[in-house]
């Protein structure tokens, strides 16, 4: 049996080892805690055996950082606070040469299925907007008459057509759209489903030290109704749990996310309906 010590630690009072570690404490929910464990005893063989992660998010991220860790021998699990994996959640998005390139990498199998459940662009409209005018609603910049609006449009109109195949051309990868969800579910698909864990929010983060000098992270989860999980020890936390991660909150402590000024919009339309407003 093991004696164990754990010391729940506030902020400025970490020992130096955890404290260059930039260990802080921090809260996903009420009683969330970053702390210190000193064991008393080595880790079992079964522990030691195996490197262990636990990636914290189930998103695109997340399982895309799952797989390429199971795929050279590190036990991963990944841990979502959703408690199911919704077809319709999310929108539509790119995926531009270097995030092909990136499922490449994990293997040419899982490229070939995240792409295949988007289409590859071959055309773009491109148009350009007179910020001046659209305020005040008059015509933008891009449907002017004259020689100069017309050379805009067929500027634009080249443009578009000749982008993909540009950066295929220059980047050995197309330019993929595809819905979010089914990007996750085609992530998903390369995981065996013992290792998602859906409804688990992160609850809190023991940084565990051994007798030998080794140490472990120590995560535990709770369900949306409040039931707690056993905890789960792994060599090493990945924090994928999006723009308001509780793990970078935990660990870094440095504030809400900051707004950049950036706008972006996403959608999901009907393809036919965009072919026959295309052909017009």
């Amino acid at each position: 049996t093991r004696s164990m010590l754990t010391v729940t630690l506030g902020r400025g009072s970490l020992p130096p080892r955890v404290e260059d570690r930039r260990v802080r404490r921090g809260a996903h929910r009420p009683g969330a805690r970053i702390s210190l464990v000193r064991a008393g005893a080595k880790p079992d063989e079964q522990e030691k055996s195996t490197l262990s992660a636990v990636v914290v998010g189930g998103g695109i991220g997340g399982l895309a950082a799952a797989v390429a860790l199971r795929r050279i021998g590190v036990d991963a699990h990944v841990y979502e606070r959703a408690s199911t994996m919704r077809g319709n959640a999310g929108t539509g998005i790119a995926i531009w040469p270097n995030g092909v390139k990136a499922l490449r990498f994990l293997g040419d199998d899982v490229a070939s299925e995240v792409t295949s459940r988007g289409c590859e662009i071959t055309g773009m409209r491109m148009g350009m907007i007179d910020e001046p005018s659209a305020r005040s609603g008059e015509p933008s910049g891009d449907g002017g008459g004259g020689i100069s609006g017309a050379l805009k449009k067929a500027a634009t109109r080249l443009v578009g057509g000749a982008f993909p195949a540009i950066i295929r051309a220059q980047h050995g990868a197309g330019l993929i759209c595809i819905r979010w969800a089914e990007a996750q579910a085609a992530l998903a698909s390369f995981l065996p489903a013992h290792c998602v864990h859906l409804d688990a929010s992160l609850d809190g983060i023991e940084l565990v030290e051994y007798a030998d000098g080794t140490a472990k992270a120590r995560c535990t989860f709770v369900a949306r109704d409040g039931t707690p999980s056993d905890p789960v020890t792994a060599d090493f936390v990945v924090g994928a749990d999006g723009i308001n991660s509780a793990v970078r909150t935990a660990l870094m402590d440095d504030g809400a996310p900051r707004d950049n000024g950036r706008v972006i919009w996403r959608g999901v339309v009907d393809a036919a309906r965009v072919a026959r407003a295309h052909a017009r």
